[in-house]
């Protein structure tokens, strides 16, 4: 499976939630995708995606949340739990392109 480090999103409402996020992406690397095609992605097994913690170093990879009624959406785990790292990435802009 090929990996790859995401480190800025795009959401319809700053102040929102992670249901809220509707990209994640790149920004030196120039790229976002939307979350959806990440949710298909990560399911399938072909691809995962994480992000360093910028105090610690450690790489948290985002895993798929299903919760009855809701679309699914992405979070950040680590070994004790889920983190809302994911909530504090800067946005994308317009210098990452959309792919996939």
């Amino acid at each position: 499976m090929r990996e790859f480090e995401i480190n800025c999103a795009s959401r319809l409402n700053r102040q929102g939630g992670h249901e809220h996020i509707t990209h994640l992406g790149h920004i030196a690397n120039h790229w976002r995708l939307s979350l959806e095609s990440m949710v298909r992605r990560i399911e399938s097994g072909t691809e995962g995606y994480y992000l360093l913690d910028r105090k610690t170093g450690e790489r948290l990879r985002l895993a798929v949340v299903r919760e009855p009624g809701h679309t699914p959406y992405l979070r950040t785990q680590r070994a004790d739990g889920w983190t809302d790292h994911l909530l504090a990435l800067p946005e994308c802009g317009r210098s990452c392109a959309l792919i996939g």
